[in-house]
């Protein structure tokens, strides 16, 4: 293999890796929001059976 080959192909690599890195993070993302969604979903149908959390930015500040 070429030096030029051996770039591509490392090249190739890491965007590949990257792209599944990025599409595993959006798996994590949409299940949080869907989580938070069916607690909402639960607090006004139920009342406050189902206490919502706190936004991710206001927890901290306390």
């Amino acid at each position: 293999m070429t030096k030029a080959e051996n770039r591509a192909a490392a090249k190739a690599y890491h965007k590949e890796r990257m792209r599944k890195i990025d599409e595993e993070a959006e798996v994590e993302r949409v299940k949080s929001d869907l989580a938070e969604l069916d607690r909402l979903r639960r607090y006004l149908i139920f009342g406050t059976q189902a206490p919502l959390r706190q936004p991710r930015e206001a927890a901290g500040r306390h």
